[in-house]
């Protein structure tokens, strides 16, 4: 699957920028990276990709990887049944960030239109130890309607350093769906999966680094902790210590080894108060991965809590081939320019060290004395998923333009980054 051909919700693409920009405060706060994904992919993937016979032979357990997961998909084909429901383990991806499970579920009910997650609870084991939360959930099932009374999807668990090879046992006491925040039963039983899983042939491609690095900024610490670089993942954690009743805004860029910025997808983050009454963020930061693991990555911090800068330029003085310059980001080429009725497209080129960051919607704002216009549509040119550029094309489109007004474009011209703090982590 290549990643031009999926169409991101505008909505979708604003929520994941003001994630680069804003860090919502609370005193504990987790949300599973992989379950943030599997969201992610339930909104911009065709609904069919979580299907059996499709998510299974052609499609990837992890969307963003440039990488076919099925070379490293271990088939099961496992089954339990009690109570009139079969769980069948289909298929197990792991590697050095966490564990897919492919599941199915055969009910002897309907439960009719429900299309929110299915919750798993009991407990997983790895070479005999537990490892399920205290609250014993497995995890959550994104499905698919895939058969009369029929279930299949995958759970993801964050699970860091597994072994190359381990056993692998599954004990479910209960499967639950939840609505309007409330777990309601599908069933209750006794249901025993176990199986051996072999990881080697990922781990010999995966690259990592514990460099324990620690910086200091006016909004507090940092600490570099690991970097991880599997063929279907690339996190990076931090631990992040803010001033005294003060949170610890970071974000950070990454660039890979051959000078080429790396997308984010997501973070996840959970905070908590130490002794000194300062608050502690253990941050873990989830980037595109690469078709070939990186032999390094240089991480360039930001203050999450500095906005961009913006700059405007007249509607009519831009022009084809002219340049625009967004500071430590790069710069912008205009390409074309096409006024048509009520609508305006305006084509462009992102250059320079952050071009990616550069090609976000959300950022450009064409107003005149009485309206503001967002951009309603992009399209980001990212060739070939896994192997970014150093340049990025990408269109805007603004609607409900009014030829008889004179408008300007609102643009990112930079934004408070610690370029001369950038840390370049060396992966073995």
């Amino acid at each position: 699957m290549n990643i031009n051909d999926v169409k991101i919700p505008d909505n979708l693409m604003e929520n994941l920028e003001k994630k680069l920009r804003v860090h919502v405060q609370k005193k504990k706060k987790k949300r599973n990276m992989y379950t943030l994904l599997s969201i992610i992919a339930v909104l911009i993937l065709p609904s069919a990709v979580f299907a059996y016979n499709s998510y299974f032979t052609t499609n990837k357990f992890r969307p963003w990887a440039p990488k076919d997961s099925t070379n490293y998909v271990q088939p099961i084909n496992q089954n339990a049944e009690d109570n009139g429901i079969q769980v069948e383990l289909n298929s197990i991806l792991t590697d050095d960030v966490g564990l897919d499970i492919g599941m199915v579920i055969r009910t002897s009910k309907d439960i009719g239109n429900y299309a929110g997650p299915l919750l798993l609870k009991g407990d997983i084991r790895v070479n005999g130890k537990n490892e399920s939360s205290t609250i014993h959930n497995i995890g959550y099932m994104f499905f698919e309607r895939t058969g009369q009374n029929e279930y299949s999807g995958v759970i993801n668990k964050e699970m860091l350093n597994l072994p190359d090879q381990f056993a692998l046992e599954f004990s479910i006491k209960e499967i639950a769906m939840i609505k309007d925040g409330m777990e309601i039963s599908v069933g209750k039983g006794n249901w025993l999966l176990s199986t051996n899983v072999n990881k080697t042939a990922i781990a010999q491609e995966t690259r990592t680094a514990n460099p324990n690095i620690t910086k200091t900024f006016p909004e507090g610490d940092i600490l570099i902790s690991k970097v991880i670089a599997t063929p279907l993942a690339l996190k990076v954690f931090i631990n992040a210590t803010g001033l005294k009743g003060k949170y610890p805004f970071f974000t950070f860029f990454a660039i890979d080894d051959k000078g080429r910025q790396l997308l984010q997808i997501g973070s996840s983050s959970e905070q908590y108060t130490d002794n000194e009454g300062k608050l502690v963020s253990m941050e873990v930061f989830d980037y595109v991965p690469l078709k070939e693991p990186p032999k390094s990555i240089t991480l360039i911090p930001c203050a999450n809590n500095k906005v961009y800068s913006a700059k405007s330029i007249d509607l009519m003085d831009i022009k084809p081939s002219m340049e625009l310059d967004c500071g430590d980001l790069g710069k912008l080429i205009i390409k074309d320019i096409n006024k048509n009725g009520s609508n305006v497209k305006i084509s462009l080129r992102a250059e320079g060290l952050l071009p990616y960051t550069l090609a976000f919607p959300t950022t450009y704002i064409l107003e005149n004395e009485s309206a503001s216009l967002k951009a309603e549509c992009i399209r980001t040119v990212l060739d070939k998923a896994g192997t970014p550029e150093k340049a990025v094309d990408f269109e805007l489109e603004f609607n409900d333009y009014d030829s008889t007004k004179t408008y300007s474009l609102n643009y990112n011209s930079g934004m408070q980054i610690y370029k001369n703090d950038a840390v370049t982590i060396n992966l073995q």
